[in-house]
């Protein structure tokens, strides 16, 4: 396996970011051409830090359904929007530029966001004339993505997501730009979203507004809102849920039903 970690400020202009491989090698004795599709993953943490429990072990599943797996460890400390925006932007590019060099089908990334990750996923999946506006002529584009207990609107809860990432600049201009149901176009990219009703941390709502975003501009979707479930699971699994007495066994399946919905979408 190649697992590196990429600088990416060394190759684009930005505060920070490291970009953390695992790319299976090439199976084969004799040369065989032979690539899989590749998946971003973006951890959570409220914009404060980045989450280890929904990085490498997300990484590892996807690896197990066929894709090669990256970890976008984004800065947080100091950071205001949009560098986070533009850190992601600049990683997907510096994936699809070296698709040979990891045999990648770069026609073929996806992407996956837990929490504040999944509003950084968003918020680059949501409208483009938003994303190009802060990371002009890289080539970001993502086949389906999956949004796992997203952060979403900043009238709606979570505001201390929404006060790390703007920070000093939280203007009602951005809060609206950021504020990712009300930005939804029809040529979003289409989502697998799922969260628990009793989050107690990011309101379900959030999921349901950008699902309902979507559905009103037909933009293929799928929510998944699980009866019981406590904000941040990861993967669903108990090995990564280390705290939790009342374990919601119907979240396991959730890894397996993300990678239903974006395979869907391979070229």
């Amino acid at each position: 396996m190649k697992h590196n970690i990429i600088n990416l400020k060394d190759f684009y202009d930005l505060e920070g970011g490291e970009l953390y491989t695992y790319i299976m090698d090439k199976p084969f004795d004799q040369d065989v051409k032979w690539t899989r599709p590749g998946i971003i993953i973006l951890p959570g943490g409220g914009y404060q830090y980045v989450s280890r429990r929904e990085g490498e072990p997300i990484a590892i599943d996807y690896m197990h359904y066929g894709f090669h797996a990256f970890i976008l460890k984004y800065k947080c400390e100091g950071t205001v929007y949009p560098e986070h925006l533009k850190e992601l932007a600049c990683a997907i590019d510096y994936i699809k530029k070296h698709a040979e060099e990891y045999n990648l089908d770069k026609d073929n990334m996806f992407g996956i966001g837990f929490s504040a990750g999944g509003h950084l996923l968003a918020s680059l999946t949501t409208n483009k004339s938003i994303t190009e506006k802060y990371a002009p002529g890289l080539d970001y584009k993502l086949n389906a993505i999956t949004l796992s207990y997203p952060v979403i609107n900043a009238y709606q809860g979570h505001e201390w997501s929404f006060n790390e990432l703007l920070k000093d600049k939280k203007t009602k201009e951005l809060l609206d730009e950021t504020s990712l149901d009300l930005n939804v176009c029809k040529d979003s990219t289409p989502a697998y979203i799922w969260a628990t009703r009793t989050d107690e941390a990011v309101p379900v709502i959030n999921s349901i507004s950008y699902y309902k975003a979507l559905k009103k501009a037909k933009v293929k979707t799928k929510l998944t809102i699980f009866p019981y479930g406590p904000h941040g699971l990861s993967n669903a699994k108990k090995e990564f849920n280390k705290t939790q007495k009342k374990w919601p066994k119907s979240c396991e399946k959730v890894v397996k039903i993300s990678v239903k919905f974006m395979k869907t979408f391979l070229k």
